[in-house]
């Protein structure tokens, strides 16, 4: 395993690496403050972890090894190449495993994070605040598992374009087929729901309940990065409708409206 650091601006696998060379699966690679690195001229992105300080312009498939993360920093910038018009995917090197997706509280956030063109495979679903005020005090995220992997823990989005689909410029609202075409970066308004057991274990804040803890980010001013199997989004908590118990009265179901969003 190699720690790269970028020196300076230019394409992912130009001679812009500490030590050199294009970064491999294993290494850890971090993106400097003021740089700007741009997609590789061919091929995709490989890391174990990814860690943007700087600007990262997007524009091909990332693997991310088994366990891996990206992480988005304070002064940390990510959209997609203007050129995309079809999604890319985010995904693992070991099939069926997972990675995470954070991103550093900030505030006020004036960061681009943008993964509209991109499709995540194997991310750890979770949901939490990255801009938290008032009484409740910094949520790290929550994690959730996958319906095949632990059924105890459950979060998926409700009406995203499906791999491969074309994302047209033209702004669109709602769940199912509004999906179809969207502006890349923006979406004003998407849903996700979430199932979890009765009781959270833990100590603060996980020994709250799930659904307090996402009634708590409705609170302005909580900002939320949710991520999903296949999409990444970026805005505010509208409201959280608990649902019917679900799994005979053994979990919590909710549906979560994300307002004024953006894709990652």
């Amino acid at each position: 395993m190699t720690t790269k650091t970028s020196t300076g601006s230019g394409a992912w696998n130009a001679a812009i690496w500490s030590p050199a060379g294009t970064p491999a699966q294993d290494d850890d690679v971090t993106i400097v403050a003021g740089h700007v690195v741009t997609k590789p001229t061919t091929g995709e992105e490989l890391f174990n972890t990814l860690t943007v300080n700087g600007s990262h312009e997007l524009g091909v498939n990332l693997k991310v090894k088994a366990g891996g993360q990206i992480k988005i920093g304070t002064t940390g910038n990510v959209y997609t190449d203007k050129t995309v018009i079809t999604q890319r995917k985010v995904y693992c090197a070991t099939a069926g495993s997972t990675f995470k997706l954070t991103i550093d509280a900030v505030t006020p956030d004036a960061r681009r994070v943008d993964f509209g063109a991109y499709r995540f495979e194997g991310v750890v679903p979770t949901i939490g605040c990255v801009i938290s005020g008032g009484t409740f005090g910094t949520l790290a995220m929550l994690e959730f598992g996958t319906p095949s992997a632990n059924g105890d823990y459950w979060l998926t989005e409700q009406g995203l374009p499906a791999l491969g689909a074309v994302l047209q410029e033209a702004i669109r609202e709602g769940v199912g087929e509004n999906y179809a075409a969207w502006k890349k970066g923006t979406v004003r308004a998407f849903k996700v729901t979430a199932k979890w057991p009765k009781e959270a274990s833990g100590s603060a804040p996980f020994s709250y309940d799930y659904y307090e803890l996402l009634r708590r980010m409705t609170q302005t001013p909580y900002n939320v990065l949710v991520a999903t199997p296949s999409c990444a989004f970026f805005g505010q908590i509208e409201n959280v409708s608990l649902g019917s118990p679900a799994d005979g009265g053994r979990h919590h179901k909710a549906t979560i409206s994300i307002v004024e969003g953006c894709d990652g």
